[in-house]
């Protein structure tokens, strides 16, 4: 039912009417009996949540960081390197039962009114927009951050509340806008309060999610949309919701990636010493052990040295990233060369692998004394 075919109630008043407020709503129910897209997103987010229960992942109030993310949670590096998709798959993860039963228990109950109010597309544009444009800002505001929860989205149709009651204050009775912005009020209320005891609910994804609800619902309101250009208002926030997904620049987990490429690297290095061990003691012919730092070691040197060089050395982790890459590429150099030295027997190659070597030697010295 597109808004500016709402039923009339009769003049409005100031103090409101029970009677024009239950004729209004019995109206929407009289012609939308049932609200599909409502029932559709409670059911994505209660049957995504007893799948997590069957992967045997706890729902707790401190909740596996990593876990969330494995069901599909926003984590900036993730995100914006290659899986975008999870600024929208994370609208649906809820941390545990209290935080899924408020988000459901709200979308359900407004939901219906939103619904019954612009019909099931326009509902369905208005939640989904709010709640990944409220994921991305997050995202934005906090990229080191798990991002999750349909909070966003729930404030949205809070907000898309809001600006019906407000875009259609002279012909809808008082009794009605006051139930209604209430409920909006309520919502908002509820979500501060819950952003000042819980330090995992983002204020920043409430009020953006808040701000693109009310922005919609005040634009879909508008008594002088026809129905020409009403689909191409909701086109427009579908592309929205699409394009915001892409304005996040490359996040980097510096301390991360440092992390990760130091177990690689000291992996290699294990391997290397077992090889070398072996080949010491004549278990390991020689051209059997060159073959093996030439084949395995040094193209894994080189694929960690490519990885790592990607990443900006920001933060307190910039500098211990900088010597590790500067590390990982003199062992890289400095094993070529004694692969090649040791195929030659020339001397000026033997000589720099000697001197390649000793740099390398250096070079983990003081990156171990700086780790």
């Amino acid at each position: 039912m597109p808004a500016n075919e709402l039923p009339a109630v009769g003049r409005p008043t100031s103090g409101g009417d029970a009677s024009s407020e239950r004729a209004f709503f019995e109206s929407l129910r009289a012609r939308r009996r049932w609200v599909p897209a409502t029932l559709i997103l409670v059911a994505i987010n209660l049957a995504l949540f007893g799948w997590r229960l069957l992967r045997g992942v706890p729902a707790a109030a401190q909740p596996d960081w990593q876990e969330l993310v494995r069901l599909g949670a926003s984590y900036g590096p993730l995100s914006t390197g290659g899986e975008r998709w999870r600024l929208f798959a994370s609208t649906f993860v809820h941390r545990d039962y209290v935080h899924l039963g408020y988000n459901v228990a709200f979308l359900a109950v407004l939901g219906r009114y939103l619904e019954r109010i612009y019909g099931s597309v326009a509902f369905a544009v208005i939640y989904l927009t709010s709640a990944v444009v409220a994921s991305v800002a997050i995202s934005l505001w906090a990229p080191l951050h798990v991002v999750y929860g349909a909070s966003g989205g729930v404030a949205g149709v809070a907000g898309a509340l809001m600006g019906f009651t407000l875009r259609r204050r002279l012909d809808v009775d008082e009794a009605v806008r006051k139930r209604l912005r209430n409920a909006g009020f309520f919502i908002i209320g509820f979500g501060a309060l819950a952003g000042l005891l819980n330090r995992h609910v983002s204020d920043v994804g409430h009020m953006t999610g808040l701000v693109v609800g009310f922005s919609l619902g005040l634009a879909l309101a508008a008594p002088e949309l026809t129905r020409s250009r009403r689909p191409l208002l909701l086109v427009a926030a579908s592309l929205l919701a699409a394009g915001s997904i892409w304005i996040q620049p490359r996040v980097w987990d510096v301390a991360g990636e440092r992390q990760r490429a130091d177990g690689l690297y000291a992996a290699l290095t294990v391997r290397y010493g077992e090889r070398l061990a072996k080949h010491e003691a004549g278990a390991l012919a020689q051209p059997d052990f060159l073959a093996f730092v030439d084949g395995d070691i040094v193209p894994s040197l080189a694929r960690l040295e490519t990885q790592l060089a990607r990443v900006p050395p920001r933060g307190d982790d910039g500098e211990p990233l900088t010597m590790l890459l500067r590390l990982i590429r003199a062992r890289h150099h400095q094993l070529v060369a004694m692969v090649q030295a040791s195929r030659s027997h020339d001397p000026a190659d033997l000589s720099r692998a000697a001197a390649l070597e000793s740099e390398a030697e250096k070079l983990a010295d003081a990156y171990r004394a700086r780790r």
